[in-house]
């Protein structure tokens, strides 16, 4: 809060306030609902949710254990999707990227990249869950990005297609790595009872 206090850039308010107060304070007044992107926010909730849980159950799991092994798919999931959800939260890829100067279609062939070693480096631990439901959240995410790429259209149906799809996937992506989490703990607890009671 010091850095904030005491930066030269901006008010303190553009750092501190919800974005719609602050959208408010620079056209004099109360400009938008407070339900203004409430998809998008709900979104970024998901990710949240899905990227804590996988890093404190590897965090977890890795101090209980002391074995990378296991916890390296929930550690690389984790960080991954905290990535994604700072992207899809600060406009990484929309306007930042644009701004230095990177393309949309190099920042989705970096992620496309960074997806695929998250498979190449877990593909056994993902063979072991519903995998089904990761291939539909890849469908739908693929399916947004496709739109925002071919549709520069800002028409409701677009819109609805394009973010709804988006919503999906990281719906479907959450609910594939809660539920890795979540079979990750069972098999580990369930290998410690056998353990301690082999009959």
């Amino acid at each position: 809060m010091a850095a904030v206090g005491l930066q030269p850039f901006v008010p303190v308010a553009y750092l501190t306030k919800e974005p719609i107060f602050v959208v408010g304070l620079l056209n004099g007044g109360s400009c938008c609902g407070a339900y203004f992107g409430f998809v998008s926010n709900i979104g970024i909730l998901i990710w949240c949710a899905a990227a804590a849980i996988c890093l404190f159950t590897a965090v977890f799991l890795f101090a209980k254990n002391q074995r990378l092994a296991g916890t390296f798919p929930l550690l690389v999931a984790g960080t991954f999707t905290a990535w994604l959800m700072l992207d899809d939260m600060f406009l990484v890829h929309d306007r930042l990227l644009l701004k230095l100067g990177v393309p949309e279609a190099i920042t989705y062939a970096v992620y496309i990249g960074l997806a695929l070693g998250y498979f190449a480096t877990s593909w056994r631990t993902i063979l072991q869950n519903r995998v089904s439901m990761l291939l539909v959240s890849l469908f739908f995410l693929a399916t947004s990005i496709l739109i925002d790429s071919v549709l520069h259209s800002e028409s409701d149906l677009h819109v609805l297609l394009e973010d709804g799809a988006k919503f999906l996937g990281i719906a479907g992506w959450a609910a594939f790595h809660i539920d890795l989490a979540l079979a990750t703990l069972l098999r580990t607890f369930s290998e410690e009872h056998l353990k301690h009671n082999p009959n």
